[in-house]
């Protein structure tokens, strides 16, 4: 295990409603609490798939029943990395992503992974994708 550098910083992608995807940078000792605060609450994971490691997408826990706004669709394909890209699931309101390390803790996504989920997610969820479409239409039974 390598020694942890004071002030050390950890760098994601912060995906915004709305907005293009931003690279930020987090204090590596503190980094729940911000992310915690980042997101507005509790957190929870979507992991990704990603062929070197693992990759979460971090969200606020209760972003589907709090008023929160639908953000980004999640796709199959994104999650296990083949197939086709049928809706696995809609996140609510702003996420941040970082990759996992082999003792689950967060750390810097990759350069390549950068560019690839800012890529990934140049886009937004349509107008039209409301709070009652998803909740009607994408029930969780599905991504059971």
């Amino acid at each position: 295990m390598s020694k942890k550098l004071k002030n050390e910083k950890i760098k994601g992608l912060l995906v915004k409603r709305g907005k293009k995807p931003v690279v930020i940078e987090i204090d590596a000792d503190n980094k729940y609490d911000i992310i915690s605060d980042l997101l507005g609450g509790l957190i929870d994971r979507i992991e990704v798939y990603n062929p070197t490691g693992i990759t979460d997408i971090i969200f606020n826990d209760e972003s589907k029943v709090d008023g929160s706004k639908p953000n980004r669709l999640i796709t199959s394909k994104q999650v296990y990395g083949n197939g086709s890209n049928t809706l696995y699931d809609i996140v609510y309101g702003d996420f941040l992503m970082l990759c996992v390390d082999d003792e689950g803790g967060y750390i810097s996504l990759s350069d390549s992974e950068i560019e690839r989920w800012s890529k990934e997610f140049d886009f937004t969820v349509p107008p039209f994708v409301s709070k009652e479409m998803y909740n009607k239409f994408f029930s969780p039974q599905i991504f059971m």
